[in-house]
């Protein structure tokens, strides 16, 4: 009874996930390394803070939007952690705070800047995405630095066979279920994406939903960064350069499109999946990351053809 009614609420989800299940199978009939427990472990590291950063785009697109200071965000928490946390606990935890106020001020200031400024999220977001980029450039110029080694061991260790980042990407899964199918922000984001016009005529505060969604989207980032700080343990300026294209990638083809009000956070956990899952079978064959990058784009384009087929 359970199945059919995923199926036919769904059916996209489902789909996707079908989809993964067929990716994971043929790499590791072909590559005797693909499947092997610790590239599988790799494939789990490397999927967390994608994973993490496109559920918070996730809320953006919702809205019909995108957000390209995701990326920058990423990067500025870990030349953050790198030029501040040390051995205490007291610093790490200061740092994590800091952080995450400076995600939620972005966060806040991209909202505003759509809400109140009527600015487009592209050129909102991307106008961010460059202060915040050269904010990065002028702490650490290049990357370096350091995090203590035990923030470095609790992020990238395991608990009960079960990689810790895995374990805040399902927190982070969870949470972000709550908001969007349990709260009235959730309904409201979804009405908001679905019409702005009706949403507005209904009494729902159009501008309060936005920038909501961008704050969470920045505190969001800055949860991936700071997994993404505990895997590389140093301060890189760049590191964050491809996340703002492959969480949008991740978002889309996990079943949320561009026009918004439709869609969840479900499938996107399996569009960063098969994203990590390309990368790392990519990077078996050894294939320039040039290429790679075309392979995403000419993923991203045909998700969104086919959900515009899809809608006609």
């Amino acid at each position: 009874m359970l199945l059919k009614l995923l199926l036919r609420r769904d059916r996209s989800v489902v789909t996707i996930y079908l989809v993964l299940i067929v990716l994971f199978i043929i790499p590791s009939l072909i590559s005797p390394v693909f499947r092997t427990s610790r590239n599988f472990s790799n494939i789990l590291h490397q999927a967390a803070s994608l994973g993490i950063v496109s559920i918070g785009q996730t809320f953006i697109v919702l809205l019909t939007g995108l957000d390209l200071s995701v990326g920058s965000v990423m990067s500025l928490t870990t030349v953050l952690c790198a030029g501040l946390m040390t051995k205490a606990p007291v610093t790490i935890f200061t740092t994590v705070l800091l952080c995450l106020g400076a995600g939620a001020g972005i966060g806040l200031a991209n909202g505003l800047l759509v809400s109140k400024a009527k600015l487009s999220p592209l050129i909102a977001t991307l106008g961010m995405m460059a202060l915040i980029q050269g904010i990065a450039l002028q702490i650490r110029p290049y990357p370096g630095g350091y995090v203590p080694r035990n923030f470095g061991e609790v992020i990238t260790g395991n608990l009960y066979f079960v990689p810790v980042p895995a374990i805040i990407l399902i927190l982070v899964f969870v949470a972000a279920i709550i908001i969007l199918r349990k709260t009235v922000l959730g309904n409201y984001l979804y009405a908001t994406g679905g019409s702005e016009e009706n949403a507005r005529l209904t009494g729902i505060n159009i501008d309060l939903v936005k920038i909501s969604a961008y704050t969470i989207c920045g505190l969001i980032a800055v949860v991936a960064g700071l997994v993404l700080t505990g895997r590389i343990r140093s301060g890189d300026p760049l590191v964050g350069t491809s996340f703002p294209l492959d969480s949008i990638t991740a978002v889309i083809v996990g079943g949320t499109p561009f026009a918004g009000g439709r869609g969840g956070v479900e499938g996107t956990i399996a569009g960063a999946l098969i994203i990590a899952m390309l990368s790392n079978m990519l990077n078996l064959l050894d294939v320039s990351s040039f290429y790679q990058y075309i392979v995403k784009g000419l993923i991203l384009i045909t998700a969104v053809v086919i959900y515009s087929l899809r809608r006609r």
